[in-house]
Protein backbone atom coordinates (compact mmCIF):
# COMPACT_ATOMS: atom_id res chain seq x y z
CA UNK A 1 0.00 0.00 0.00
CA UNK A 2 1.28 3.43 -0.95
CA UNK A 3 1.22 5.64 2.15
CA UNK A 4 3.14 8.56 0.72
CA UNK A 5 1.10 11.52 2.01
CA UNK A 6 2.03 13.67 -1.00
CA UNK A 7 0.49 11.06 -3.26
CA UNK A 8 -2.47 10.78 -0.90
CA UNK A 9 -3.06 14.54 -1.01
CA UNK A 10 -2.87 14.43 -4.82
CA UNK A 11 -5.33 11.52 -4.86
CA UNK A 12 -7.82 13.45 -2.71
CA UNK A 13 -7.55 16.51 -4.95
CA UNK A 14 -7.74 14.52 -8.18
CA UNK A 15 -10.74 12.54 -6.95
CA UNK A 16 -12.49 15.77 -5.91
CA UNK A 17 -11.80 17.22 -9.38
CA UNK A 18 -13.31 14.19 -11.11
CA UNK A 19 -16.26 14.15 -8.71
CA UNK A 20 -16.94 17.83 -9.49
CA UNK A 21 -16.83 16.94 -13.18
CA UNK A 22 -19.50 14.26 -12.73
CA UNK A 23 -21.68 16.72 -10.79
CA UNK A 24 -21.12 19.26 -13.59
CA UNK A 25 -22.33 16.70 -16.14
CA UNK A 26 -25.51 15.92 -14.24
CA UNK A 27 -26.15 19.58 -13.39
CA UNK A 28 -26.05 20.44 -17.11
CA UNK A 29 -28.47 17.56 -17.71
CA UNK A 30 -30.85 19.22 -15.21
CA UNK A 31 -30.41 22.65 -16.81
CA UNK A 32 -28.32 24.31 -14.10
CA UNK A 33 -24.66 24.70 -13.23
CA UNK A 34 -23.01 22.91 -10.32
CA UNK A 35 -22.61 26.31 -8.63
CA UNK A 36 -26.35 26.95 -8.97
CA UNK A 37 -26.98 23.45 -7.61
CA UNK A 38 -24.91 24.36 -4.56
CA UNK A 39 -26.91 27.58 -4.09
CA UNK A 40 -30.15 25.60 -4.15
CA UNK A 41 -28.83 23.08 -1.63
CA UNK A 42 -27.58 25.87 0.63
CA UNK A 43 -30.98 27.57 0.41
CA UNK A 44 -32.70 24.31 1.30
CA UNK A 45 -30.52 24.13 4.41
CA UNK A 46 -30.84 27.87 5.20
CA UNK A 47 -34.28 28.86 3.96
CA UNK A 48 -34.78 32.61 4.17
CA UNK A 49 -31.08 33.48 4.44
CA UNK A 50 -29.85 36.68 2.84
CA UNK A 51 -27.74 36.69 -0.30
CA UNK A 52 -24.80 37.88 1.79
CA UNK A 53 -25.17 34.92 4.17
CA UNK A 54 -25.45 32.38 1.34
CA UNK A 55 -22.35 33.92 -0.30
CA UNK A 56 -20.47 33.54 3.01
CA UNK A 57 -21.57 29.93 3.41
CA UNK A 58 -20.51 29.08 -0.15
CA UNK A 59 -17.31 31.12 0.15
CA UNK A 60 -18.05 33.14 -2.99
CA UNK A 61 -18.10 36.86 -3.60
CA UNK A 62 -21.51 38.47 -3.03
CA UNK A 63 -21.59 39.72 -6.64
CA UNK A 64 -21.06 36.16 -7.91
CA UNK A 65 -23.88 34.90 -5.73
CA UNK A 66 -26.07 37.77 -6.92
CA UNK A 67 -25.58 36.74 -10.54
CA UNK A 68 -26.38 33.10 -9.76
CA UNK A 69 -29.45 34.19 -7.81
CA UNK A 70 -30.56 36.36 -10.74
CA UNK A 71 -30.45 33.34 -13.06
CA UNK A 72 -32.17 31.06 -10.56
CA UNK A 73 -34.86 33.67 -9.97
CA UNK A 74 -35.39 34.18 -13.72
CA UNK A 75 -35.78 30.41 -14.10
CA UNK A 76 -38.39 30.40 -11.33
CA UNK A 77 -36.39 28.34 -8.81
CA UNK A 78 -35.94 30.99 -6.12
CA UNK A 79 -37.55 34.22 -5.06
CA UNK A 80 -36.25 37.26 -3.25
CA UNK A 81 -38.54 38.28 -0.41
CA UNK A 82 -38.49 41.39 1.74
CA UNK A 83 -37.48 40.83 5.34
CA UNK A 84 -40.40 41.54 7.68
CA UNK A 85 -38.23 43.53 10.12
CA UNK A 86 -35.98 45.36 7.65
CA UNK A 87 -37.43 46.06 4.22
CA UNK A 88 -33.96 46.85 2.86
CA UNK A 89 -32.95 43.21 3.38
CA UNK A 90 -33.88 40.57 0.84
CA UNK A 91 -34.19 36.94 1.84
CA UNK A 92 -33.82 34.09 -0.64
CA UNK A 93 -36.43 31.34 -0.69
CA UNK A 94 -36.95 28.29 -2.84
CA UNK A 95 -40.09 28.26 -4.96
CA UNK A 96 -42.13 25.07 -5.42
CA UNK A 97 -40.29 24.65 -8.74
CA UNK A 98 -37.00 25.01 -6.89
CA UNK A 99 -38.02 22.27 -4.45
CA UNK A 100 -38.99 20.05 -7.39
CA UNK A 101 -35.64 20.69 -9.08
CA UNK A 102 -33.83 19.84 -5.86
CA UNK A 103 -35.62 16.48 -5.74
CA UNK A 104 -34.34 15.76 -9.24
CA UNK A 105 -30.85 16.98 -8.35
CA UNK A 106 -30.78 14.75 -5.27
CA UNK A 107 -31.51 11.74 -7.49
CA UNK A 108 -28.74 12.83 -9.86
CA UNK A 109 -26.40 13.32 -6.92
CA UNK A 110 -27.21 9.80 -5.75
CA UNK A 111 -26.30 8.59 -9.25
CA UNK A 112 -22.90 10.30 -8.99
CA UNK A 113 -22.28 8.72 -5.62
CA UNK A 114 -23.37 5.31 -6.93
CA UNK A 115 -20.83 5.69 -9.74
CA UNK A 116 -18.15 6.72 -7.26
CA UNK A 117 -18.85 3.94 -4.76
CA UNK A 118 -19.20 1.06 -7.21
CA UNK A 119 -17.30 -1.96 -5.82
CA UNK A 120 -16.79 -0.19 -2.47
CA UNK A 121 -18.11 -1.97 0.60
CA UNK A 122 -20.08 -0.23 3.36
CA UNK A 123 -17.13 -0.96 5.64
CA UNK A 124 -14.76 0.77 3.20
CA UNK A 125 -17.05 3.80 3.11
CA UNK A 126 -17.26 3.99 6.91
CA UNK A 127 -13.48 3.73 7.29
CA UNK A 128 -12.99 6.37 4.59
CA UNK A 129 -15.45 8.72 6.29
CA UNK A 130 -13.76 8.20 9.65
CA UNK A 131 -10.34 8.92 8.17
CA UNK A 132 -11.55 12.03 6.33
CA UNK A 133 -13.18 13.36 9.51
CA UNK A 134 -9.82 12.95 11.28
CA UNK A 135 -8.03 14.76 8.46
CA UNK A 136 -10.60 17.58 8.57
CA UNK A 137 -10.38 17.85 12.35
CA UNK A 138 -6.58 17.94 12.25
CA UNK A 139 -6.59 20.66 9.59
CA UNK A 140 -9.15 22.75 11.47
CA UNK A 141 -7.06 22.44 14.63
CA UNK A 142 -3.88 23.39 12.75
CA UNK A 143 -5.66 26.42 11.31
CA UNK A 144 -6.83 27.49 14.76
CA UNK A 145 -3.28 27.19 16.10
CA UNK A 146 -2.03 29.37 13.24
CA UNK A 147 -4.23 32.30 14.25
Amino acid sequence: MDTDLDNFAFLIGDTARILRGRFDFYAREAGVTRAQWLVLVMLMRNEGATQTRIAELLEVEPISLSRMADRLEAAGYIERCLNARDRRVRELRLTPEGHDLLKKLRLLGAQVMAEASKNVTPEDLEQFATTMRKFRSNLVAAGEMSK
